[in-house]
């Protein structure tokens, strides 16, 4: 029999109304952001980051992975997510999302929450050359990748806020990645 786990769930306006304290190592997912949080046990959830990094096996080690388990994880699709608060201002913004294993990059989810007309793009390396830009508002866009679709081990990924466009609030930006 298989077993199955669902990780805690709700939309942004029901996180924000709970405010709900997720117990140390639980995971949180909104499901209007399409983002996760890990709990500590005491920060209440509009405390929390929104993770940004995914740490997966991608290589079988010998006595480590078994090789049906790294098929497994070679399909896995985890997001890259970046969260971006306060004031939008033009220029390269933090975090950044550095690659610890190989993927591919097919497509990004955005929400400016409070705003809209906000234009970013993804940069690879530091290189915004050719990349594409996406505008964005208070609903939630997607966006099919044609410039940056891969990562290698070591590079980087951050957003560029292109233009602020009338938001004063944040960027919440989910790049779909499979290792």
């Amino acid at each position: 029999m298989a077993t199955r786990i669902l990780l805690r769930r709700d939309t942004s306006a029901n996180w924000a109304s709970a405010n709900t304290v997720l117990a140390n190592g639980e995971i949180g997912y909104d499901t209007t952001l399409d983002r996760i949080k890990v709990g500590d046990g005491s920060t209440a959830w509009a405390s929390l980051p929104f993770t940004t990094n995914v740490d997966i096996a991608s290589n079988a080690n010998a006595g480590l992975l078994s090789a049906s388990d790294k098929a497994k994880l070679d399909g896995l699709h985890m997001p890259i997510s970046f969260h971006i608060a306060g004031a939008l201002a033009a220029g390269v913004q933090l975090p950044r999302f550095i690659s610890p294993v190989a993927c591919t990059l097919s497509t990004a989810r955005a929400y400016a929450g409070g705003g809209s007309g906000v234009t970013y793009r993804l940069v690879k390396n530091g290189s915004t050359n050719g990349n594409t830009s996406a505008t964005v508002g208070s609903a939630v866009v997607t966006t099919t990748l044609s410039t940056v679709t891969s990562l290698a081990v070591g590079d980087t990924l951050q957003v560029e806020i292109v233009s602020a466009g009338t938001s004063g609030a944040d960027l919440s930006v989910t790049v779909s990645a499979a290792y």
